[in-house]
Parts: structure tokens; sequence; C-alpha cells
């Protein structure tokens, strides 16, 4: 635990502004990662992120970006239905709206561990 000076005169709590956990990927394929311990497919667009520490709450910041040109991925949100401490289940849509895969995803998790 330690406590920096951050902008201005504020202090900063250096764990409270570190990623807990990210990954890059292909379709079922991790390319790297940190606090991942496996990824599930659950069909198309729809993927879950198994952390291998888990979150001290379900009120986490997920942030994600797909890049595909095939498939036209334009979106990748976190499904917020049943926020768990252990997992991060995500979707991967279209510009139509449409669950499809993404050739190449990165997502990134900030809070707090248990």
């Amino acid at each position: 635990s330690m406590t920096i000076r951050g902008e201005g005169s504020n202090q900063t709590s250096i764990q409270q502004g570190l990623v807990k956990s990210w990954i890059q990927m292909s379709p079922n394929t991790t390319n790297d990662s940190f606090n991942v311990g496996s990824t599930t497919d659950n069909g198309t667009g729809d993927q879950t992120m198994t952390f291998s520490t888990n979150m001290g709450n379900g009120n986490y910041c997920f942030g994600a970006c797909p890049s595909d040109h095939t498939n036209d991925a334009r979106h990748i949100f976190q499904d917020g239905a049943n926020p768990s401490t252990t997992a991060c289940r995500y979707r991967t849509t279209n510009q139509s709206n449409s669950d499809t895969d993404s050739s190449f995803q990165t997502m990134s998790v900030t809070g707090d561990l248990a």
C-alpha cells in the first residue's frame, strides 16, 4: 500500500489506479494476459474471462476494444446482469447490434481485488 502525490497537490493511492486483469486474444487463443485463469466461448460473440485472483466485489470497471475487419465487430460490453467477483462475461456485437466473433480483442479490468 502506497500513496503518492498525484496531479496538483492531490494524493493518489497507487493500488487503486492499477489494472487488475487484462488480456489480448484472438478467437479462443490467449496471446498474453495478466490475472486471467481461463476464457470460455459461450457461443457467437459471448465469452467469459475467469480471474486467477478474484475481484473484491462486482462493481469493477471493464474496458474492451475489438479489432475486426471481417465480421465488422464494433462493440464489446460487459454482461452486467449478474456481475461476478470470479469472472467477467462479455459480448461482442457488430454495427447492427448482432452478436459476432472478433478476430482480435483486448480487455482490461480495474477495481479492488479480494
